[in-house]
């Protein structure tokens, strides 16, 4: 029974019981909860933004680079060219002046791909950083926007980077991080 009309009562008034939906104390609840789904969102939203990469074209990319003197396998955060935007791939950081040093675009039917070398000093990379991969799996939740798969090598000891950005897992070889990026996606490395 939802409300208790007690004629018996001389105030002839209505008395929602406690654990009726629409008591006072519910609707708080319900209200915080909303709020907290809200800001989880958000977040989540924000979280995402720094876990993308893309390629554009030669001018407008972004690949992942561990904080400035961590190791690569520590985990990795968009960083791309000046030209990119917001309204591009979202939250991200800007290479420093100068990191990027080459830059080669590859595209084929089912993916697109960015090779080159970069200044480890602009960004401070160990030289004793042999390197790592990145893909869908790590960082958590990343992506390479417009694409379903990816694959990035970052080798500083080399001062090398590569991204393939691929439709069909085939074509972004993820396992094969170790071998270096001229062998798993092949590219110019030229200075």
């Amino acid at each position: 029974q939802p409300y208790n009309n007690n004629n018996n009562n001389n105030n002839n008034h209505l008395t929602i019981p406690e654990h009726h939906p629409n008591t006072k104390s519910n609707m708080l609840c319900k209200s915080a909860l909303i709020s907290a789904l809200a800001l989880a969102l958000a977040l989540v939203s924000v979280v995402s933004a720094q876990n993308t990469v893309t390629i554009i074209d030669d001018t407008k990319f972004c690949i992942f680079l561990p904080a400035p003197n961590a190791d690569v396998k520590t985990g990795g955060t968009s960083y791309c060219t000046s030209a990119i935007t917001n309204a591009d791939v979202g939250l991200h950081s800007t290479f420093n002046t100068g990191f990027i040093k080459t830059k080669n675009i590859k595209t084929k039917k089912d993916y697109i791909q960015v090779t080159g070398r970069f200044d480890r000093c602009k960004h401070p990379l160990s030289i004793d950083d042999k390197g790592s991969s990145y893909d869908k799996t790590f960082p958590a939740s990343s992506q390479c926007k417009g694409y379903n798969f990816y694959m990035q090598i970052v080798e500083p000891d080399l001062e090398r980077y590569c991204l393939r950005c691929c439709n069909d897992e085939d074509d972004c070889p993820t396992g094969d991080g170790g071998d270096g990026c001229e062998s798993v996606m092949g590219g110019d490395y030229d200075l």
